[in-house]
């Protein structure tokens, strides 16, 4: 139990860290550079909502599958947090095109 408080707490962390560090560079000529993710953060309310959205589904769904395809699931989780950590530290250095 301890194991998945801890990678819930790292997936959301880097959720957050990944939309705060995003968050910070929207302005005027803000332009996402994930282009998945485009058209779901243009605006700061949508980038918010997606963000959270994005969090729950991503664990809920780990969560459902983690009896059958433990080994995906872990994957998965890997994944998101690698991503997002990726995400925020891009965002933090102020890349923007």
């Amino acid at each position: 139990m301890k194991r998945h408080a801890l990678i819930v707490a790292l997936q959301l962390l880097s959720y957050a860290a990944d939309g705060y560090y995003t968050r910070r560079n929207m302005g005027p000529k803000f332009h996402e550079l994930d282009p998945a993710a485009r058209p779901f953060v243009g605006t700061p309310r949508r980038l918010e909502l997606t963000s959270a959205a994005g969090a729950g589904l991503t664990i809920l769904a780990e969560r459902k599958f983690e009896a059958r395809h433990p080994r995906w699931v872990r994957a998965l989780e890997a994944a998101t947090v690698a991503g997002h950590v990726y995400g925020a530290a891009s965002s933090a250095g102020g890349h923007t095109k």
